[in-house]
């Protein structure tokens, strides 16, 4: 079974923010590693690099050689883990595709 070791992901997103999947990952997977990008500055960036289990963050616009480097740092960064390991991740998964009200 193949396990990522880290997750990419935008702090704005329709229907989901990046933190509250980062969140809800950590959930079935304590130890993921999240690096988020955005090219915005307001209160949603501010929340997201206040989050203590953040492996890195990545401004927009960004070169191939920065997303390299924030990969590479990322990747390195200590791994977290959570006391809600063993959730149910089917719970998880139908939760991401249930939709939301």
């Amino acid at each position: 079974m193949f396990r990522s070791n880290l997750m990419i992901t935008d702090v704005v997103m329709p229907d989901m923010g990046g933190r509250e999947l980062a969140e809800r990952s950590w959930v079935i997977r304590p130890s993921l590693r999240v690096l988020f990008m955005s090219g915005y500055t307001n209160a949603d960036v501010a929340h997201v690099k206040m989050l203590k289990r953040v492996s890195g963050f990545l401004p927009k616009p960004f070169t191939s050689d920065d997303l390299r480097g924030s990969v590479r740092q990322a990747l390195n960064a200590p791994s977290h883990h959570s006391a809600a390991a063993g959730a149910d991740s089917f719970e998880f998964w139908r939760s991401l595709t249930t939709e939301r009200t």
